[in-house]
């Protein structure tokens, strides 16, 4: 916000140093040029309009050098109009920097949180993922690996022993 005043006082001087002038330093009707001109700067700043800031930028400055060309802008008034304008560019192109960085800082932070919040979010319901089979339980203590033949399967050289009466 502090930024955005100080264009518009650097804007502001540049309109009084162009409404200030007599008929030799700059005339009345280049003055309104560049008055027009630095007041598309100002809008187009504000609305963080940067290429339209660059074009107002170039079409003031053009109509400053006409004006010299012409005759109508002295010297001095020529150098001050375009030394505020320089200031002008700078603020801007300041500004338009910090709004670049800014907007790359607000993504990554949008972008870290969007991470931690998918990290830390629970499956849910309708989650994709595969469940896993469940892996073969240990056998009982009491068996210790063999079956019912006690180890001697059906192809084994000895055949199980005989239940005995008592």
């Amino acid at each position: 916000m502090r930024r955005r005043a100080r264009i518009v006082g650097v804007i502001g001087l540049v309109l009084a140093v162009g409404a200030c002038g007599s008929q030799t330093d700059l005339a009345e009707d280049r003055a309104h040029t560049l008055q027009v001109d630095v007041l598309a700067v100002s809008t187009a700043a504000a609305a963080k309009k940067w290429d339209a800031v660059e074009s107002a930028l170039t079409a003031a400055r053009k109509q400053l050098d006409a004006g010299l060309d012409a005759g109508e802008i002295s010297t001095s008034r020529y150098h001050e109009i375009d030394a505020a304008l320089d200031r002008v560019a700078a603020e801007v192109a300041a500004a338009e920097d910090r709004a670049a960085a800014a907007a790359v800082a607000k993504a990554k932070s949008e972008a870290a949180a969007k991470v931690k919040a998918t990290a830390t979010a629970s499956p849910s319901a309708d989650s994709t993922s595969v469940p896993t089979a469940k892996a073969p339980s240990a056998p009982k203590a009491g068996n210790k690996g063999k079956g019912a033949d006690n180890g001697k399967g059906p192809g084994s050289k000895h055949p199980p022993h005989p239940k005995k009466d008592k």
